[in-house]
Formats: structure tokens, sequence, C-alpha cells
């Protein structure tokens, strides 16, 4: 139960040949395979057109497993630049996209896996879009999205793209990306719990400078913590938002079960024992329908 789905660029990332000749995936400034490519702090992704129909446009392409499920919302933030080494303006977009696994593998022969994806309007999502008037060569700027799944998906991508057939000069760039993370919500396992020992609910995992709220606030000790104890009197759905720093707010639900039947040993005089506790307390003569014997 981990609020953050992705962070930072590591992991487990998979990177994908969209078409020649963008085959690198850098770390840091390098390029053309120059460099200590294991040892930046960000990466930077290669896009390229071509002055023919022969050199189509291409891009190198990262992509990491996820876990989004269809109607959740999630935040999505990552950090970009133009790559120093850019001479120009950079891809003219840059993308990110929620999609299926079998459409990066599976594919249509003889087509690029580039083609492919400009081609694609089912299985996919695209969850970001900035084009280079809203980037710089020199730092980095901070993009934040607020996202709702349209479907099921399985991976989450990023390249940076031309969108044109080919054009004169020929055009070599990239694009340096940090900082990426997602963020949904997860508020735990449902509970089921002894009227005598309520639990604490809510993420295993919390936000820095997120704000928490459940509803409804009935049976909580403090509703506007991320892990409040819970002790409803009968079974209630609390759904806790998230409000994140960026402005984008994600929910989700639990439900809480009180077991309301007791164990009274064999041998105990059941109506003495609600005349020793009284019968005018509710809380405690309710229960007695679900008395069993041990």
């Amino acid at each position: 139960t981990n609020s953050v789905l992705l962070n930072e660029v590591c992991g487990n990332w998979e990177s994908y040949l969209a078409s020649w000749p963008s085959v690198y995936v850098y770390r840091g400034q390098h390029h053309h395979n120059n460099g200590a490519l294991n040892n930046n702090p960000f990466i930077s992704l290669h896009s390229y057109v071509g002055n023919s129909p022969t050199e189509p446009d291409g891009f190198s392409i990262i992509g990491n497993k996820v876990d989004i499920i269809s109607g959740k919302n999630y935040s999505l933030s990552f950090k970009l630049r133009k790559g120093i080494s850019t001479p120009n303006l950079g891809p003219n977009y840059f993308k990110v996209w929620f999609i299926k696994n079998s459409e990066l593998v599976n594919y249509a022969p003889y087509s690029t896996l580039s083609s492919h994806l400009m081609n694609l309007t089912a299985n996919r999502q695209e969850v970001a879009s900035v084009v280079p008037s809203q980037t710089t060569s020199g730092s980095f700027t901070t993009f934040d999205f607020c996202i709702n799944a349209n479907d099921d998906y399985d991976r989450v991508i990023f390249f940076g793209y031309h969108g044109v057939p080919y054009v004169y000069p020929p055009i070599m760039s990239w694009t340096d990306i940090d900082d990426i993370s997602i963020v949904t919500l997860d508020a735990g396992d449902d509970v089921s719990e002894s009227l005598c020992e309520p639990k604490t609910i809510g993420p295993d995992c919390t936000i820095p400078g997120a704000s928490y709220q459940w509803s409804p606030t009935t049976g909580l000790d403090f509703p506007n913590s991320a892990n409040p104890i819970a002790s409803p009197t009968s079974t209630t759905t609390y759904t806790l938002t998230m409000n994140l720093p960026n402005g984008c707010s994600v929910s989700d639900q639990v439900v809480v079960s009180p077991e309301l039947s007791i164990t009274i040993p064999t041998g105990t005089n059941i109506y003495s024992l609600m005349n020793l506790i009284g019968t005018s307390n509710y809380t405690v003569s309710s229960y007695f329908s679900n008395v069993t014997n041990s």
C-alpha cells in the first residue's frame, strides 16, 4: 500500500528503439556513447528527424512498469530541460503516455515503433504533453499533471519527437528528464476489528507536504491525519482524500467492520451478567444478540 508508484529516474527502467538511429538513452549530458553514461543524475532522451523519407522521425523512449487502475486519480510530476548539446529548440513535443505493454512489443512487421505509436488510438492514454517554449536549456522546469486513468495500464513511457516526416537540415536533439514521480493513494486493506481493539487505518506511505482528510469523521480519533485510529460501532466505508502540494487531489476508500459478537465461557449466567451491566446500556445490551458460548 505505497502511495508512490514511481520515483526518480531509477528502478526497473526499460528503453525502446523507436527507429534508426535513435538507439540512445543517455545518462547526463553525454551522447554518441561518450562519457560515463551510468554515473549522472538524470537521463537524456534522443530525438532525430532526417532530411529524407528514408530517415523518418525517430526517438528514444524510456518506460517503467506501473499498475494503473481505470477510474483512479494519479499525480504525475517530472522535470525537463533542453539538452545542453542541443543547438535547436529540441523536439516539437515531449509526451508521457500510459500504455499497454502489448503495444510496445507487438506491432506490424516492417513498421517502426515510432510510426506504430503515432498511429495508435487505443490501448494508450496521453497524460502529459510539453512543447519547447515551456522548457529552457539552462535549468530544469517542473511539470505537474493530474490524471484520471481511462483504462488499466501496465507501462508509462516518456519520449520526445518532432512530428514531421523529414526536414532539411536534419535535426538531432536531446531532452533531459529528472525527478519523475507518479503518485496515487491506497487507503489500506479493509479492516475487521474487535470493539476492544480498534485499529489504525490509512496508507503505509505518506507524502511530505500533503494534507489528508477522512470522510465521514465518525469513529475516527484524528480525521485530518493520514493514519487515524478507527472505532466505528457499525460497518463504515471511509474515504481518504490526499491533497498534494502541486494542487492534485487523489482519494481511496477503506471499509472498517467492527466485530460485534462476544464469547462468554460456558456456564455463565447471561441474564445475571446483563443485569450486572445494565440493560439500559444500549451499547452493551445490543451485542447480546450475538453472544455465543465457548
